[in-house]
Order: structure tokens, then sequence, then C-alpha cells
């Protein structure tokens, strides 16, 4: 998917959408059927019920960690309990393999006797963390030097892009995402997105450019920006997981180990298509303000690396060192 093509896609769909907004989800069911996706009602309830998640789940970690509470441990609590339904080997290795696939290590083969408590559910977890910290800093040096290398201009000044990204409006945030979803599963992709996908990347992408814009426009400093992308991604695992799990409870290792490598949204490139393209939807005014804001980010982002990368823990440089070559070109 070219970036100009995706543009184009989704300036269109967006001008359309706007035009729509009193019956946005008729309007976007009916785009979905003409691209012939199957089911296109229950897959608009979807990507709403995913939207809704990340964002309440962001809102419960950031809480708890107000109260004292680590993302270690937030994601311990909200994993084992997503897991509840799971074998002790199943849940080891869907954590397993989740860790793997961002740092691209997954093994082959399963171990049977796999467990997901006590201490090994304290090691995995670290290990989790670690992994979306790592992939975090990768995908944001990525999405930054798309968001830097984007001209100065803008297709057309988006109303509905300025009330999510400058005015912080939760409704205007969901439709944007909803209508990124949307673009991203009728794009005609050699891959098709499903809806999970789909949500979590037009999320990913948006929510970065919402976060540039905060840094930019002073609300808040690129280190604690980067933690927030981080805390995004714990969120947006735990919704994965609130769909995925029912799914696994009666597959065996492996089905569940090739299961997550093949559907399991990592850090992907059309994500860095999607945050360009919002840039230059957003009012003129507010470009130098994300601009900013991107340089700041990646500045954080790498300087977070190069941290991990001094760390002696072998297991730690094996999660970082996959994504060297993304954070070592200026």
């Amino acid at each position: 998917m070219d970036t100009p093509d995706f543009k184009e896609h989704f300036s269109s769909l967006l001008t359309e959408s706007e035009e729509h907004l009193s019956t946005l989800d008729q309007f976007l069911t009916e785009r979905l059927a003409q691209a012939e996706i199957n089911d296109p009602q229950t897959v608009i309830t979807g990507i709403d019920a995913v939207l809704d998640s990340i964002d309440r789940n962001h809102e419960n970690l950031t809480a708890s960690k107000q109260t004292g509470t680590s993302r270690t441990a937030w994601l311990q609590q909200s994993l084992t309990e997503q897991t509840s339904s799971l074998k002790e080997n199943q849940a080891a290795t869907l954590i397993d393999t989740i860790t793997g696939s961002m740092t691209g290590e997954t093994s082959t083969t399963v171990n049977e006797n796999g467990s997901f408590s006590g201490l090994d559910a304290v090691e995995k977890v670290r290990n989790l963390d670690q992994a979306l910290i790592a992939t975090t800093c990768q995908a944001q040096a990525e999405l930054q030097n798309a968001v830097l290398s984007a001209p100065d201009d803008t297709i057309r000044e988006s109303r509905l892009m300025q009330q999510a990204i400058e005015g912080k409006d939760p409704v205007a945030f969901k439709q944007i995402r909803k209508i990124a979803a949307v673009c991203l599963m009728t794009m005609g992709l050699e891959k098709p997105l499903d809806y999970v996908s789909a949500s979590m990347f037009a999320d990913r992408g948006i929510f970065s450019v919402l976060t540039d814009f905060a840094v930019g426009s002073g609300e808040c400093n690129e280190t604690d920006a980067v933690e927030r992308l981080i805390d995004r991604g714990a969120a947006q695992l735990k919704t994965w997981l609130e769909v995925t799990v029912p799914r696994l409870v009666d597959a065996g290792l492996t089905a569940i180990s090739t299961y997550v490598v093949a559907h399991c949204p990592a850090a992907a490139p059309v994500v860095a298509k999607v945050a360009p393209v919002v840039r230059s939807l957003c009012q003129m005014a507010v470009i130098p303000a994300i601009r900013k804001g991107a340089e700041k980010i990646q500045a954080a982002a790498k300087s977070w690396w190069q941290k991990l990368k001094s760390r002696s823990n072998s297991a730690f440089v094996k999660i970082v060192n996959t994504a060297t070559n993304f954070l070592a070109a200026d």
C-alpha cells in the first residue's frame, strides 16, 4: 500500500463521512458492503467495541499508575484475568508467543509444561513489558520519521480532524479512528486486515499524532509522551486478548502459537502510512506544533533506546536488538 493511495482513499472517505456524521455507522456499513466485507454491521459494532476497550483500558492503566501500581503489575493482573479460562501451558504459550512476535524471536516449538503462575508469570510479564517498550521505541522512530519527512502542507483542512487532534474531542477522536479503520479494511490490501487489527492500527497512528501535538503545544513533555505511548500499547494488548482468548480456549499449543504469529498486531509498517496522512488533514496552524512534538518524541525514544541497549540483562538485550536498524539512522 503506497502512501499516496492511502492518502487519496482516506481523504475521500473522510470527506464523505463528514457529510454523514449523523448517520456515520450506516454510511460506513455501506462502504464495507461495497467492498464486499462480510457482515459489515457486525464489523462496525466490532470496531466500536475495540476502540472503546482501548480507551477504557488506557484510562484504567493511567489511574492505576497514579495510585502507585506499575505498568508491569497492571499487566500481570490483566493477563492473569484475561487468560483465566486457559490451561497453564496454554496461557504460557500465548504470552511467550506474543512477546516473541514483538521481538521477532518466535520459537517454532512450544513448551508442553509451560506455566503462567508464580515466578514464571512474573518473568514472562516482565519480558513482555520490556518488549512493549522496545517495540514502542522502534515504532516511534518509524512513525516520527514519516511524520517529519511529510511536506508541510495539507490535503485539506478537516474540521473533524481539528476537533479530534486540537480540540481533543473524544467523540471526534473515535469517529476519526473508526473512519481510518474502515479505510484500512477497504484498501484492497494483499493481506486484508480484520477489524481488530485495522482498529488498532488506526488507533496507533492517530493517537501518535495526538501525542505529537500534546508535546508540541506544551501540554506534556517528551519523556512522559513516550511513556504514554508505551501505556497505549499495553492497553491495546489487553484489548486484543479480550477478543482473542475466547477463540483459543480449546486450541492446542501449536495452534495458539500459529494464531498469535498470524494475527497479533505488532508494530506494522501500515501505521507509518496513517500518521503522516493524519497530519496532512490537520489545520496548517497546527502542523508546526505536531512537527515540534514529533522531533522531541523521536529524540526521547532514541535516548530511551540507548539506555535499554546499555543494560546487561541478556534477555533484555535480545528484545531491543531486533529494532537496532530502525533507530540507527538519523
